[in-house]
């Protein structure tokens, strides 16, 4: 349990309030406020209020990324998709703490520029369907049942892919296990 009995404190100056500005000379004029309250109008009332205990946030400062490899080819797609091999699979993850299937191929189509939409189903909506014979590297590759896709992973060529498969797995390059597939250029 901390002592804060003891603890070195340093009182930090509370911000001047931000103070809307008078009406323009031209405007309107209203009767005079009721003791106590404002002559400002209330929108200029509110924005003053929020402006004023609004804490002052700075820009967040991020470490400069490797610049993505170019979001028009399937080889850019791969080699991104490769960055997150050993991401531990998470039911609902969209972020490399932790992915599920949609979450994976959405994170790295987004780092080459490309805004998918969340679910494999919508994913699988969201581009061209080509037949097996002209997939290329980089295409997204359905697992469809019952007209819906169930799970998305990205093409990487030679009957592989990279997913996120399942619980207890991580994100893997492994076979396209099912005939029961359709494949998508975004």
């Amino acid at each position: 349990v901390p002592d804060f009995d003891n603890a070195a404190l340093t009182a930090v100056p509370r911000p001047a309030p931000v103070v809307a500005p008078a009406a323009p000379p031209s405007a309107p004029t209203r009767p005079d406020p009721a003791p106590g309250t404002s002559r400002t109008a209330p929108a200029q009332r509110v924005q003053s209020i929020s402006r004023s205990t609004r804490p002052a946030l700075a820009p967040p400062s991020t470490p400069a990324a490797a610049p993505a490899p170019s979001a028009g080819t399937g080889s850019g797609v791969l080699a991104l998709a490769a960055r997150y091999l050993g991401v531990p699979y998470v039911w609902g993850g969209t972020t490399p703490r932790g992915f599920d299937c949609s979450g994976y191929v959405q994170y790295v189509f987004a780092q080459a520029g490309v805004r998918l939409p969340r679910t494999a189903d919508q994913q699988m909506h969201a581009g061209r369907q080509i037949p097996r014979s002209q997939a290329r590297p980089g295409d997204l590759v359905a697992f469809v049942s019952g007209g819906q896709a169930y799970h998305i992973g990205i093409y990487a060529g030679g009957n592989m892919m990279y997913d996120a498969p399942h619980t207890g797995s991580t994100v893997e390059r492994r076979t396209i296990w099912s005939g029961a597939v359709a494949f998508v250029r975004v």
